[in-house]
């Protein structure tokens, strides 16, 4: 009888090889993935841990902690274009962090 579970297997090997070479040749297209995630991902993480854990949160704090994300990654990427990514990342996180509780404060 014939199974499908060996030759899924199988093909998932290969697709894996595969993905290996090409990320070997093109090793800058994970590096410009990252790059652009890093610029909304700060952001994104920031509005969630505000909006599950605090009960201020709402909408206008949410949407200017985006824009700041966003903004801010901008900003660093060409004022300091030697920092490290990660870095940069967590500077924007915190900043999004202290955007969010102060626009919630001042309502």
């Amino acid at each position: 009888m014939w199974c499908w579970s060996p030759h899924l297997g199988r093909c998932n090997c290969h697709c894996g090889d595969f993905g290996a070479t090409v990320s070997r040749r093109h090793g800058k297209r994970f590096q410009a993935i990252q790059e652009y995630t890093g610029f909304i991902a700060p952001g994104i993480v920031s509005v969630f841990l505000l909006g599950m854990f605090w009960k201020g949160c709402n909408a206008q704090g949410a949407f200017a902690m985006l824009i700041v994300s966003v903004l801010a990654n901008i900003a660093l990427k060409f004022i300091t274009p030697d920092l490290a990514f990660v870095i940069r990342i967590w500077i924007v996180f915190l900043s999004c962090l202290v955007v969010g509780y102060v626009d919630l404060k001042h309502q």
